[in-house]
């Protein structure tokens, strides 16, 4: 082997010959402070995430280097001289080099490029130097420390001149960057056989010595060896035995029939691609515009490569920023050789990301890959690196015409393995795909040395022998199917496969002894085999979420960013609804649906649910760029709810006094209305008046006044102001709240007893004549955790955490600050080290639920605050509301897999109920909790400094709500309560509408477990889409009051919006049958 193995050096030495170095070029540095920047910014005003991802609101400092692209076109004679001695770098630094190539008689006819090398050495670094690389005015394709060659001419002619220019970025602490260039000649013959030796070499070497394969592999190279004349170099004698030595493996080893072994790897080119993480979104577009064009450059020199790419917000960005790359882009599609799929519009979170925002992932990453290649079918839902995934996908995928499922990151599972590489994926409403595990990895001889198997697998493979032949040994249901899958290249900025992978492609695709044969391939291709091999077999079946035993931080982190994305979620389809009702009012007139505005908000939405974004695992100038998102967002949304609702008054001069609220809701319920003095002044409401159709009215110390007031379902409910004022009897008949001792309360609902931090020592409750706490302990304790995990500080929370706590201190002790006929208020603040918290504690008359309004100014690092309350309630499983439906998780700790769950993710609440009784708690923008046995935790926020060092530092605005009730969850209408907490009514002035009725309903359902969610246009005009799904598990037949639109007719489509059957419609009522935890999509024209 070493004889070998000495001949592959030997031979990578001498692939090229330098026929010349670069000892000096122009160079124009773009931070410097006479490039100004402010033209640059000012370009952008219209629209930051365009003009290369540059937001005006952000310092020009940031900014600089970007969009000046275009200098690499301006004439260079001015520039500085920048010498093999000089360096550059620094913070996102941009520059631009110069220099040129002229073809001399040495070269003529010979393979001519130029290498280059800036001392970079360290092939993980993301923030390593990457550069565009222009050739005579022509964006041909980037350089990185993976990619550093550029071949100018295959058959070089004496006199062209090549004017080159690099433009270079790099993010380093400093000038630590050199730029070493050097032009050469391709030796291809020792290029050639190089890795007809390589390859097999590499082979032999992960075998066990008594291998029979080893020992045949090592024989050929060997014999191939005997042909060498190595004596003198570039001599006749020296090609023609390299040459002989090349044709002598291609018979004897490459083209020979072996009786290979039966497994097939399909071997697809890829990048993966961060929108965002360890860099902001500007670069981003630059690594897309750079990745695109190597690609492009790889396939006009190797005609058999086939690539992959998902998420069409990256080529939306090099669309805008590099029209001519995306037009070849679009002309590799067509040939076949370049694949988009993926179905999202970018790799999506999957935990926190609501149902609707789901859809709309798929929505308008299918509308844009159709509109753009003309691919109608979208097969697979690729997302191979985000952090876990929840029961309601596979539905979602099913109705959206996705069949398949992939992702590699299950197996970072930190306890447990999943039991298949290739399954059905079940979801909570019986739903089912085919789900995929990549299993590329490197090949491991002695496999029985470790205690489990080690399952840490890649979607960045290096295509070489060890991950050929370690992806099929990683691979769990060989009994099923003998055709696996490894996706290989650099990603985040290395440029995809390198030149030496597709050329150890091309020598896998031949077969040698003991490693699996490979098949250049595209994902249909793959797919289309997929299925052929599973036919009549039967598949394991994994029920509900997909938990990743790891990152379970990405729950919590950066945690107001979590709340704006909930918060503007909402919106978007607040928006839509009131949008879509004026538009419906107004016969269909295209003027009345503000379309493009809605794409826009949703796209933006849409990008920062990217899967190191909304997690909270990426760098603090992403959430600087993220808030500015979503405050544009909620700028949309507020402009087109304020015209929609102002449109939708038929006489806009006339105006009474008195509001109108609208329920963005999708059913009835007595709700709280607060009205500030600037919204009472709005609407002429004078102090101490009354409002008819309210049912109870309350005003606070500051001047709110609160009203309840039952709103129906997506509609509305006009209150008019009367100056009829309640007496002073009156008001006190209508006392709810009685304080029997400076810390006990008696509400409508409980008997509730505190202590001076706000924690409830006692919650009685009457109707249930039981109490809610465990004996000894309280309800909402803050406590302090330690969280300093071992690796992925901003995605971990270990489970040791909990092991060192400390509790909150008394800043100002809790007593009760508002009584009335609606709420009763307790105020507390407290104080921890140098962070305070303040909290209102809100009892109401008219429901059982319990708000704690929290205010959090957070200055620490690396701690975890958790609400928490211990309650007396047996049960062994907690439900768990995850979007379009609830998991039952269990409460307790008997195996590996529950113990892993110590953190776990749900939305907007977790309940834990026996027979007759529950207790729910709610929250308006968290997501990690903590359930054992009868104690429920709710991550308030983590304080990571890794990437962000100052994450969650600062103010947190959240409330979260305990509701203890009778009979379980579903019979107590938490889904209800919870929707409430989140969203509330959207007020107006009270004036005339089109909508003549006192109170109007757009979408009335008989059952109230059945709730709407969504109503937009549809896609292509032809009428409303209404949105609902089944939220208690029950299978349910449906009365559908449509009274409030008088459609013509129904029809039930799927989530893209294709009609599938006519609905019943009989009058105004629309029936159908709706299974557990179904999602329905209806079409209303």
């Amino acid at each position: 082997m070493n004889r070998v193995e000495a001949y592959v050096n030997r031979l990578n030495s001498e692939r090229r010959t330098v026929l010349e170095t670069i000892p000096q070029v122009r160079f124009l540095d773009l931070m410097a402070d006479e490039i100004n920047c402010a033209d640059m910014t000012a370009d952008c005003e219209e629209d930051e995430n365009k003009k290369y991802g540059v937001a005006p609101n952000l310092d020009a400092v940031h900014t600089r280097g970007y969009a000046k692209r275009s200098l690499v076109l301006e004439d260079c004679s001015s520039w500085p001289v920048f010498s093999c001695i000089d360096t550059w770098g620094g913070p996102d630094y941009h520059g631009i080099f110069a220099f040129s190539v002229t073809i001399t008689e040495e070269m003529k006819g010979r393979i001519i490029g130029f290498s280059l090398d800036t001392g970079a050495d360290d092939i993980w670094n993301t923030d390593n130097p990457q550069i565009m690389v222009y050739a005579n005015g022509v964006l041909t394709c980037a350089m990185d420390l993976n990619h550093h060659e550029v071949i100018l001419s295959d058959c070089a002619e004496p006199g062209k001149i090549y004017d080159i220019r690099l433009y270079a970025y790099v993010n380093s602490p400093g000038k630590s960057n050199f730029l070493y260039l050097k032009v050469f000649a391709k030796e291809q013959e020792a290029e050639a056989l190089y890795y007809d030796m390589k390859l097999p070499l590499e082979a032999a070497k992960q075998m066990r010595p008594e291998e029979e394969k080893r020992r045949k592999l090592l024989e050929l190279l060997n014999q191939a060896g005997d042909l060498l004349d190595l004596r003198v170099k570039k001599s006749d004698k020296y090609r023609a035995s390299l040459i002989a030595a090349s044709e002598w493996l291609k018979e004897n080893l490459y083209e020979k029939e072996w009786e290979l072994d039966g497994p097939t790897v399909y071997a697809l080119g890829h990048t993966h691609i961060d929108v965002a993480w360890k860099w902001p979104l500007r670069q981003t577009r630059e690594k897309a515009v750079r990745s695109f064009s190597t690609v492009l450059y790889l396939m006009k020199r190797y005609p058999k490569y086939r690539f992959f790419l998902s998420q069409p917000q990256l080529y939306e960005y090099v669309k805008e920023d590099a029209p001519e790359i995306f037009e070849q882009v679009k002309e590799r599609v067509k040939e076949g050789r370049w694949e988009a799929d993926g179905a999202m519009w970018l790799e999506s979170d999957s935990n926190l990301t609501s149902g609707e925002s789901l859809i709309r992932q798929i929505l308008y990453g299918k509308k844009f890959f159709n509109e753009e290649f003309g691919i109608k079918e979208q097969e697979i839902l690729w997302l191979p690196d985000a952090f876990g995934f929840l029961g309601a996908l596979p539905q979602i995928m099913k109705r959206s015409g996705i069949r398949y499922f992939l992702t590699t990151k299950m197996g970072w599972n930190d306890a447990d393995q999943q039991p298949d590489d290739t399954f059905l994926w079940e979801g909570i409403d019986g739903s089912r795909v085919t789900g995929l595990y990549i299993t590329t990895k490197n090949y491991e001889a002695y496999p029985e040395r470790f205690e489990k198997p080690v399952r840490e697998v890649t979607y960045n493979g290096r295509q070489n022998a060890s991950q050929t032949m370690g992806t099929w040994q990683n691979y769990r249901n060989k009994e099923l199917n003998d055709a696996v899958l490894t996706v290989y290249g650099y990603g985040d900025g290395g440029g995809g496969p390198t030149e030496g992978m597709l050329e150890e492609s091309k020598r896998l695709s031949y077969g040698i002894p003991g490693v699996p044969k490979v098949k250049l391939s595209g994902l249909k291709e793959y797919l289309q085999v997929l299925d052929k091999n599973l036919q009549n077999k039967k598949l394991n079946t994994w029920y509900g979420d997909l938990y990743l035993e790891y990152h379970r931080g990405t729950f919590s982190s950066i945690a107001e960013n979590k709340k704006n994305n909930r918060i503007c979620e909402y919106k978007n389809q607040q928006a839509e609804w009131l949008a879509s009702l004026l538009w419906w009012m107004n016969k269909k007139n295209e003027n009345a649906y503000p379309k493009e505005t809605l794409d826009k908000a949703w796209k933006l939405l849409l990008l920062n649910q990217f899967h190191d974004i909304l997690p909270g695992s990426a760098i603090d100038e992403v959430y600087e760029q993220s808030d500015i998102d979503y405050a544009k967002i909620k700028a949309m949304d507020e402009e087109i709810i304020s015209e929609a609702l102002e449109s939708l008054s038929s006489n806009k001069s006339e105006q009474k006094n008195g509001i109108c609220a609208w329920n963005p809701l999708g059913f009835a319920a007595e709700q709280v209305i607060e009205l500030d003095k600037k919204k009472q002044q709005e609407c002429g409401i004078d102090k101490g008046c009354s409002l008819t159709n309210v049912t109870a009215a309350q005003c606070l110390k500051d001047g709110t006044m609160l009203v309840t007031a039952t709103l129906p379902a997506k509609g509305s409910l006009y209150m008019e102001s009367s100056a009829e004022k309640e007496s002073s009897d009156k008001k006190a008949k209508k006392e709810h709240f009685v304080l029997r001792d400076e810390n006990t309360l008696e509400t409508p609902w409980y008997i509730v007893s505190w202590n001076e931090l706000g924690e409830l020592t006692s919650l009685y409750d009457k109707e249930a004549k039981r109490e809610v706490l465990e004996a000894g302990t309280v309800g909402n304790e803050i406590v302090v955790y330690e969280d300093i995990p071992k690796d992925y500080d901003a995605w971990n929370v270990e489970s040791y955490y909990s092991r060192k706590h400390w509790k909150m201190s008394v800043k100002k002790p809790c007593t009760m600050t508002e009584a009335g006929e609606i709420c009763a208020v307790l105020h507390t603040e407290l104080s921890y080290e140098s962070s305070v918290i303040e909290q209102d504690i809100v009892f109401f008359a008219h429901t059982r639920r319990i708000d704690f309004k929290t205010k959090i100014d957070w200055k620490e690092e690396q701690q975890l605050v958790k609400a928490e309350f211990h309650l007396d309630v047996m049960t062994r499983t907690a439900a768990c509301e995850i979007p379009y439906g609830v998991m039952e998780r269990p409460t307790h700790r008997n195996t590996s897999w529950q113990r892993a769950q110590f953190e776990m993710c749900a939305h907007r609440f977790v309940d834990l109920s026996e027979p007759g009784f529950g207790v729910a708690l709610l929250n308006d923008g968290r997501y990690g909790h903590s359930i054992e046995d009868g104690t429920v935790g709710l991550t308030l926020l983590t304080s990571g400094i890794f990437p962000f060092p100052d994450a969650d530092k600062g103010l947190h605005e959240l409330t979260y709500a305990l509701m203890p009730h009778m009979g379980d969850w579903r019979e107590a209408n938490v889904v209800h309560e919870a929707g409430m907490l989140n969203e509330k009514p959207i007020l107006s002035p009270y004036k005339p509408s089109l909508l003549t009725e006192e109170a109007y309903t757009m979408c009335e359902v008989s059952s109230p477990n059945v709730i709407v969610t969504s109503v937009k246009r549809a896609e292509d005009e032809s009428g409303l889409i209404v949105r609902m799904y089944e939220s208690s598990g029950i299978r349910t037949n449906v009365e559908w009051n449509v009274a409030g639109l008088c459609p013509k007719s129904i029809y039930e489509c799927d989530m893209m919006e294709q009609k599938e059957k006519a609905v019943v419609l009989d009058g105004k009522i629309a029936k159908f049958e709706i299974r557990p935890f179904e999602i329905k999509t209806f079409l209303l024209v």
